[in-house]
């Protein structure tokens, strides 16, 4: 992946002894590889659980002999995934954790069990704290510091639910976990609005969509997305997620960059809700390889002779006044990556 490619410190070394008994750690991770429909969130809880399964099988270890298997097994998992936020502030702690190994006067091994418990701690709610009450502490994204790993998707809605009137129409392009779960709240609030779904690409994110938020009883339309300039002239707001945020655009569909722009010029109200994880680790976006080599997505036998532009993301430009619908309220992105305080390497 060129110059943002993810290296892992290891140095080479016989893997040895108790390690060539266990399933490779590479061999586990390959439905992951294959992964083409679980959300960012899904992919980093499931490759915690099974690395930390692998952990625990190994035994005790040289830390450089460690080091040199998850080197090997977590890069392609790097080339597959890590363009989406989550994932690669998961991959860069894990890497960190590998490169400091030496500070912790721990094992390896044990150090990052106990940072993949952090991270499979899940999602901390609100639910236990006492109106009024700070959130959660804010993680400096170093292994083994305080803080919540995943924050609470379901939080993105609160800043937004003052404004909204009952029966109003939402415009969502394709399938956001987060953007789900605001939905669902609308709809426990009584607001009942009024949805229409972009077919969502190649992955048709709008019919995944649809099926979680049938149990609703919303009123639904689900739209090609080249139709989606055209329903903005009902739309009462534009609600959208994102796989990763840098400082000036974020990832998205090919094609969100155009309606847009027709939506700012119509002054319909535009919120992307991301949760800080979604900001990119180096503030540097690329968009999915796999999306741009795999050209079935677009034709699945093509004429011989035609180049097939299978890549369905598009890095689209975020105006420096853009809203983010976040886990701490409504923050620009500017505000959004100086409040994560996360260090870079």
């Amino acid at each position: 992946m060129s110059q943002a490619r993810h290296t892992f410190h290891w140095r080479p070394g016989d893997p040895g002894g108790d390690m060539r008994l266990s399933l490779p750690l590479e061999r586990r991770l390959e439905p992951l590889l294959e992964d083409r429909t679980s959300t960012a969130l899904e992919i980093v809880l499931h490759g915690c659980a099974t690395l930390r399964d692998w952990l625990t099988e190994v035994g005790s270890n040289e830390d450089h002999a460690l080091g040199a298997l998850l080197g090997t097994a977590l890069d392609p998992l790097h080339r597959v995934h890590g363009w989406r936020g989550p994932v690669a502030l998961w991959l860069r702690t894990i890497d960190r954790a590998v490169g400091q190994a030496g500070s912790f006067r721990t094992p390896l091994r044990e150090i990052l069990v106990e940072e993949l418990g952090l991270w499979l701690g899940g999602v901390e709610g609100t639910s236990g704290l006492p109106q009024g009450a700070p959130g959660p502490a804010v993680w400096t994204g170093e292994p083994l510091d305080p803080g919540v790993r995943l924050p609470d998707r379901e939080r993105c809605i609160e800043a937004l639910l003052p404004e909204i009137e009952p029966g109003e129409v939402l415009v969502v392009p394709g399938f956001s976990e987060t953007v789900a779960l605001a939905i669902e709240r609308l709809a426990d609030e009584g607001l009942a609005p009024v949805v229409i779904l972009g077919e969502g690409g190649p992955n048709l994110g709008g019919r995944q969509m649809v099926r979680r938020l049938q149990h609703t009883g919303l009123s639904m339309r689900l739209v090609y997305d080249v139709a989606l300039p055209h329903e903005l002239t009902q739309a009462d707001r534009v609600w959208m997620g994102t796989e990763a945020i840098g400082p000036a655009s974020m990832v998205a569909l090919k094609g969100t960059s155009g309606w847009l722009a027709e939506a700012r010029r119509r002054q319909i109200p535009t919120t992307v809700l991301a949760t800080s994880d979604k900001l990119m680790p180096g503030a540097r976006l690329e968009l999915p390889a796999w999306a741009a080599s795999e050209s079935y997505l677009l034709w699945d036998g093509p004429a011989e002779g035609l180049t097939v532009d299978s890549q369905f993301y598009e890095h689209t430009p975020l105006d420096g006044q853009a809203l983010l619908a976040t886990e701490w309220g409504l923050r620009t992105p500017a505000q959004l990556a100086l409040q994560a305080l996360r260090t870079d390497s």
